[in-house]
């Protein structure tokens, strides 16, 4: 059974619900889920693993981010370190980062089950692109926002492209 790791912004799904179906779609479908250890009463009567987050990159083959773009760059560097991609759920109203929306979460198993494509190019990963230190966000149409971020994120993984 294929290890994913789940984090969650519990400010973005304060009680949880996004976190928990998402979980159950998982373990519905052959995947196991990896859970940090700090949510492990949501799940004490489940078998999931719960374990901390370092842990959690060494042993899951993706993670999955439910919050907004905050949260999928908050776990970038473990990514980075670990060679883990990441697959961006957006629980907010407007994402750049994440790729799919808090209604998706049913698709979550078939894109794992699909030929998914991971891009690794430091010119250009899924709608971003990187300039230097600087990130742009790519709305199809040139970039349309840029911030700062660390060079490490150069060999950040980014899910793109799903049936």
């Amino acid at each position: 059974m294929k290890k994913i790791g789940i984090i969650v912004n519990g400010r973005k799904d304060p009680e949880f619900k996004y976190f928990k179906k998402l979980c159950s779609i998982l373990h519905d479908n052959n995947f196991c889920p990896v859970v940090s250890c700090e949510h492990k009463a949501l799940f004490a009567d489940t078998d999931y693993i719960k374990t901390t987050l370092e842990e959690m990159f060494s042993i899951s083959s993706l993670v999955i981010t439910l919050g907004g773009d905050g949260t999928l760059l908050n776990i970038a560097n473990l990514a980075v370190k670990f060679d883990v991609p990441i697959l961006g759920i957006n629980l907010g109203t407007l994402g750049y980062l994440a790729q799919l929306d808090k209604t998706e979460l049913e698709r979550v198993p078939q894109i794992l089950n699909s030929d998914f494509i991971i891009h690794q190019d430091s010119q250009h990963i899924t709608g971003v692109k990187f300039f230097g230190s600087l990130l742009g966000i790519d709305n199809g149409q040139g970039t349309s926002h840029a911030f700062t971020i660390d060079d490490s994120f150069h060999n950040l993984f980014l899910l793109s492209q799903f049936p």
